[in-house]
């Protein structure tokens, strides 16, 4: 065993250096705009307001027995009351289209974002081994993407069949869940453990060799087989390396952002005063700018991790 896990760690380090060293602006903007391709910004929606309102329909002018009104003509105030409630229902109907519209759109969109993150995840890759970020990698890694987004759907789609059979199984008999838990939890381990194969050897080892990623996850394993301790080593010291980061990260972002909100508060409250429309453009402006200083600082980062990555790949499959 050769504490291949620990060498590299000055070894990324310095082809971290040689890569951002001296700052060019170029090469910064350039890993910015592929980090947050791959995903590097997780993304939300607002929730969708539902259809909540109650109908009051109009009163009846009949009675439960047989009596007949004394007029059929309907009052003004019975048009009002249909106009209000055919007005209710168009409204309605409209929230439940745009649900709809929403309901489709997002998985597509969804799917979108996966492929492309898939496929830049390659370009950031080849990015770090080349030492000079570009976007005409993209290019060449259109079919390795979607490889990779293939696989990361079905891995996804399997997941999810298996927690839906557990429930079920669960539901049916809840005594069954002594069972179900233990090997779902297996099956979890399972499944984080292929994912974590793919990102970490596969993709690197399909553009070193230009395998797909079938004979890539092929050598990913034999490696594993026969160097499994410098493997699960390299494990934990890169678990230890991304959670020491990201706590750092976090408090910079954190301290940063409140730096970076004070002289926008003041610009935007004495704008304020003068017309609310003014401050929008503030808010907006302070909305980029921290955006910006959260991909920025990412850059480093993420360069880092992805050269630990290399070097560990190199030293174990070549």
């Amino acid at each position: 065993m050769g504490w291949l896990a620990f060498d590299n760690i000055e070894e990324a380090l310095q082809d971290s250096k040689d890569i951002l060293l001296p700052f060019d602006l170029k090469v910064w903007s350039l890993f910015a705009v592929i980090i947050l391709l791959t995903g590097y910004f997780a993304l939300s929606f607002p929730g969708i307001p539902t259809s909540g309102g109650d109908f009051e329909g109009p009163g009846t002018d009949f009675d439960m027995g047989n009596n007949v009104p004394e007029t059929s003509v309907m009052s003004v105030q019975d048009f009002s009351d249909i106009d209000s409630f055919v007005g209710n229902f168009d409204s309605s109907s409209t929230v439940f289209t745009g649900m709809w519209i929403l309901a489709i759109l997002f998985p597509v969109l969804l799917l979108v974002l996966t492929l492309v993150s898939s496929v830049f995840e390659f370009v950031m890759y080849n990015s770090v081994k080349e030492k000079e970020p570009r976007l005409y990698y993209v290019r060449n890694y259109l079919f390795e993407g979607l490889q990779y987004f293939i696989f990361r759907c079905l891995a996804l789609i399997t997941l999810l069949t298996v927690v839906f059979i557990g429930a079920v199984v669960v539901i049916a008999n809840y005594w069954l869940a002594l069972l179900v838990v233990p090997v779902f939890l297996l099956f979890y381990i399972f499944y984080a453990a292929v994912r974590w194969t793919v990102f970490h050897f596969t993709l690197p080892e399909m553009i070193y060799t230009e395998s797909n990623i079938i004979d890539g996850f092929k050598s990913s394993i034999e490696v594993i087989q026969e160097e499994f301790a410098e493997v699960a080593l390299f494990w934990f010291v890169k678990w230890i390396i991304s959670l020491v980061l990201g706590i750092g990260a976090s408090l910079i972002i954190v301290s940063g952002l409140i730096m970076l909100a004070i002289p926008f508060l003041l610009i935007g409250a004495l704008l304020a005063l003068i017309t609310p429309l003014l401050a929008a453009p503030i808010v907006l402006a302070f909305v980029a700018t921290s955006l910006a200083f959260i991909l920025y600082l990412g850059v480093p980062i993420r360069v880092y991790l992805y050269s630990y990555v290399l070097n560990m790949y190199e030293d174990l499959f070549q």
